[in-house]
C-alpha cells in the first residue's frame, strides 16, 4: 500500500497521499481507513487534469476515482480543485483549512492532490499554522520531514508565508467581530459595557465566587464592603470629566460615533441603568453619585451652578430615576 499509493502521517491526525484509483480504493484503502479512523478525504484536484498519467480517468467524475465510492462507505469527500504546481488565493485557503478543522471532528483526514507533495503539502503546512500557530517555516519544515520533496515550487513557499501573515491579521481582526448569538443581541451595544456592567452587579451584590456568574471573579470583591462595592459600581459605570479631561473625553466619545449609531448610545444607556435596576436597594448617595457619572458621560455637560444647568440636570435626572424604578420592578 505504501509502495502504491506514497502516503505518509504528517501529524497523528492528517494522512498525505498520492491520487488512488477507485481499483485500490475498493481492495485496500477503505479498510485501512476505517481501522485508522480516517472518515474525511480532500482531493485538492481539478476534474480532468493528468489525464495520461497512470490509471485511466473516471468519466463521471473526471479523477482517478469515483467519490461516491468513499461516500457510499461513510467517508466524507471534499473538492478543493487548484492547478497543478500552482497555489489558492490565501482566502481560499483560509476556507480549506476551516473545513479541515470541522472534519476533524469526524475522524482523521486524507490529503490528497496527483503525487501528494505541491498543493497538499501547501494545504497541511496552512493548516498546522493555522491549528498550531507554527510559523511558516516551522509548518514547512514539519511538512517535509514528514513526507519529502513536499511544497515544491518558490511560488508554493510564498503563499505558505503570505497565508501566516494573512492569518495573523485575520485573526486579529476577529477579535473586535462578534459572532453568532451575540452578533444578533450586540449589534449595536459594545460587548465590554455589557460585560462590565455583568461584572459590576456582581461585586455590587456581594458573590463571593464565579460559580454563578458568566463573568470572570476578581479578589476585590471580598476587600471592600457592600456600600464600599455599590459605590465602586456607580463610579466605574460612566466617566468623570474632571478626571479624564473633557477634551479627552470627547475624542473617546467621538472616536465611538464613528463606529455606532443613536440606538447604539441608547442601548449602551439602556445596558447601564438595567445594571443599577438590578442593584435593588442602594444608597441615595451612591445613587446620586451614579446619576451625576451618567449624565456627564453622555452629554458632555460641565458641572455648573447656572440655574439652566440646574435645572437640566434635575430633567435628566428625574428621567433617568423613573427609568430606573421601572426597570427595578421588572427585575
Amino acid at each position: 500500500m505504501a509502495v502504491w499509493l506514497k502516503l505518509n502521517w504528517v501529524s497523528d491526525h492528517l494522512l498525505a497521499m498520492s491520487r488512488p484509483s477507485t481499483e485500490i480504493i475498493e481492495k485496500i484503502i477503505i479498510d485501512q481507513f476505517r481501522r485508522n479512523g480516517i472518515k474525511p478525504v480532500i482531493n485538492l484536484q481539478i476534474p480532468g487534469e493528468h489525464a495520461s498519467c497512470g490509471n485511466p480517468l473516471e468519466p463521471e467524475s473526471g479523477f482517478s476515482y469515483r467519490p461516491e465510492v468513499f461516500m457510499e462507505n461513510n467517508i466524507y469527500f471534499y473538492n478543493f480543485g487548484w492547478s497543478d504546481y500552482g497555489v489558492a488565493n490565501l482566502t481560499t485557503v483560509l476556507d480549506m483549512v476551516k473545513v479541515m478543522a470541522f472534519a476533524l471532528q469526524e475522524g482523521k483526514i486524507a490529503v490528497h492532490c496527483h503525487a501528494g507533495l505541491g498543493r497538499t503539502g501547501v494545504l497541511l503546512a496552512c493548516f498546522l499554522a493555522y491549528a498550531t500557530r507554527l510559523t511558516a517555516n516551522q509548518a514547512i519544515l514539519c511538512v517535509r520531514a514528514k513526507r519529502p520533496n513536499s511544497i515544491q515550487t518558490r511560488g508554493q513557499l510564498r503563499c505558505v508565508r503570505d497565508f501566516v501573515q494573512y492569518l495573523s491579521q485575520y485573526l486579529n481582526r476577529q477579535r473586535h467581530i462578534l459572532h453568532g448569538y451575540e452578533r444578533k443581541e450586540l449589534r449595536h451595544l459594545p460587548k465590554i459595557v455589557q460585560l462590565v456592567s455583568r461584572l459590576l452587579l456582581d461585586i455590587a451584590e456581594n458573590r463571593q465566587d464565579g460559580r454563578h456568574s458568566e463573568v470572570p471573579f476578581i479578589t476585590l470583591q471580598t476587600e471592600l464592603s457592600l456600600d464600599g462595592r455599590r459605590l465602586l459600581v456607580a463610579q466605574a459605570l460612566a466617566v468623570d470629566l474632571s478626571l479624564d479631561g473633557e477634551k479627552e473625553h470627547k475624542n473617546k466619545v467621538l472616536a465611538w460615533q464613528v463606529f455606532i449609531s443613536c440606538q447604539a448610545s441608547q442601548q449602551t444607556l439602556t445596558c447601564i441603568l438595567d445594571c443599577m435596576a438590578h442593584m435593588l436597594a442602594i444608597p441615595e448617595e451612591v445613587e446620586n453619585a451614579f446619576l451625576n457619572r451618567t449624565i456627564k458621560a453622555f452629554t458632555w455637560v460641565r458641572k455648573s451652578n447656572a440655574p439652566n444647568y440646574l435645572r437640566f440636570i434635575s430633567t435628566i435626572k428625574s428621567l433617568a430615576i423613573g427609568f430606573v424604578q421601572q426597570l427595578g420592578s421588572l427585575v
